[in-house]
């Protein structure tokens, strides 16, 4: 195969955001396949394949080929390695301790306090879907429950409170009235935060202002050398007049 050069060097360069570790991995077997699959998506057979052994721990790696021959350079034959593949780490990683640890992450699952409610939705939605490949059916309610109890703003579960318990009020529904609410939370959070900008700015112009015309301003003695008409040139008594003026 001319084209295996060039899918194990696209296979490297996509790499997962952690090695796959068996029984040690957060992830279940049928999210890591599901990882395998979208990963590079369009791809064919052979980088997926390729792609799977360079994101697995080498021994887990030996695990799962254990008796089997490697794949002949075909196309075909790497379908048909990449399904038994799939399978094996359904077969060996989708048991009851993946279940628990899927089921605890859901339950504890809460939005971090700079992550998006956007993101945090995705995330728990990922949760579900790993328990659903694994045969386990998370009703409605309760991924609205936890969307709820999850949320880090107050102010969001007032909005939405009534909204919980409707039964009328499907899932996708329910998240569509919170994306509303949370756009119009970010919207006054960035109106009042420009106000804030401008209004400071407006006082620290004037502060600057007034600091300048007070330091411009100085005050100044004036003598004025006012003869009596009287007296004249050399009268015995010259009178003086002081005049105290400041700077405008």
């Amino acid at each position: 195969m001319k084209d295996y050069d060039v899918a194990t060097n696209i296979s490297s360069k996509s790499p997962s955001t952690s090695k796959f570790i068996g029984e040690d991995d957060e992830r279940s077997g049928s999210t890591f396949v599901r990882e395998v699959e979208s990963a590079l998506e369009g791809h064919d057979a052979v980088t997926k394949y390729l792609w799977a052994k360079a994101n697995t721990e080498d021994s887990i790696w030996s695990k799962l080929i254990r008796g089997t021959e490697p794949p002949v350079r075909c196309y075909l034959d790497y379908e048909k390695h990449l399904r038994r593949l799939c399978s094996t780490i359904q077969d060996l990683y989708d048991n009851d301790d993946a279940i628990a640890k899927a089921e605890v992450r859901f339950v504890t699952c809460r939005q971090e306090p700079s992550e998006s409610l956007s993101k945090f939705t995705k995330r728990l939605e990922s949760i579900v879907t790993e328990l659903h490949l694994m045969g386990i059916r998370t009703y409605e309610y309760s991924l609205k429950r936890r969307l709820y109890d999850g949320l880090n703003s107050d102010y969001l579960r007032e909005k939405v409170d009534k909204e919980l318990g409707d039964n009328k009020v499907s899932y996708d529904e329910f998240v569509l009235l919170l994306s509303s609410f949370e756009r119009r939370r970010l919207g006054r959070e960035q109106r009042q935060k420009l106000y804030d900008e401008i209004v400071t700015s407006r006082l620290t112009t004037s502060k600057d202002k007034s600091k300048e015309k007070s330091s411009s301003s100085s005050s100044r003695i004036y003598t004025l050398d006012a003869r009596d008409s009287d007296q004249g040139s050399n009268g015995p008594a010259d009178a003086h007049l002081f005049a105290v003026g400041a700077d405008s």
